[in-house]
C-alpha cells in the first residue's frame, strides 16, 4: 500500500545496537510500533487532506463555499455603500455647481446693467455737451 516516489525510501525505525537493558528494549520496540502505524496511516491520512482540498476548492470555483459567499456578501455590501456616498456626493457637488453657476451668472447679468446704464450715461452726457 505504500508506494514511494522515485528517490524517496521509507521511513524505518533507527538502528542502533542491540539495547542490553529491558528498558531499552521496551523502548526500541515501542518506537518501531509507533514507526509503523506511522507508516501505515500517512498515505491515508494525506489523501483525506488532499480530498479536503480539493473539495474546498470546487466549492470554491463552484461559489458554493459558505464562507466566501458571506464574504462575498460583505463586500458587496461595502460596495453597494460606497457608490451610494458617491452619487450623493455627486448629486451635492452638481447642486453646488449649479448654485455657483447661477451666482456668476447674477453677477455678470449686474455688472453688464451697470455698464449699459454707464455708457448709457456718458451717451447722453456726450449729446448734452454736443448741443451747447
Amino acid at each position: 500500500m505504500t508506494d514511494f516516489d522515485a528517490g524517496e525510501e521509507p521511513m524505518s525505525p533507527p538502528t542502533t545496537p542491540l539495547p542490553t537493558s529491558k528498558r531499552h528494549q521496551k523502548a526500541s520496540s515501542t518506537l518501531a510500533v509507533i514507526t509503523q502505524n506511522f507508516m501505515l496511516s500517512r498515505e491515508p491520512t494525506f489523501l483525506s487532506l488532499l480530498n479536503q482540498i480539493q473539495s474546498r476548492l470546487t466549492e470554491l470555483h463552484e461559489g458554493s463555499d459558505e464562507e466566501y459567499r458571506q464574504q462575498l456578501s460583505l463586500l458587496e455590501d461595502a460596495r453597494d455603500k460606497e457608490l451610494l456616498e458617491v452619487e450623493a456626493a455627486r448629486g451635492f457637488a452638481l447642486e453646488r455647481i449649479e448654485r455657483e453657476y447661477q451666482e456668476e451668472k447674477r453677477l455678470a447679468d449686474k455688472e453688464f446693467q451697470v455698464m449699459i446704464q454707464l455708457k448709457w450715461g456718458l451717451t447722453v452726457d456726450g449729446q448734452k455737451e454736443r448741443k451747447r
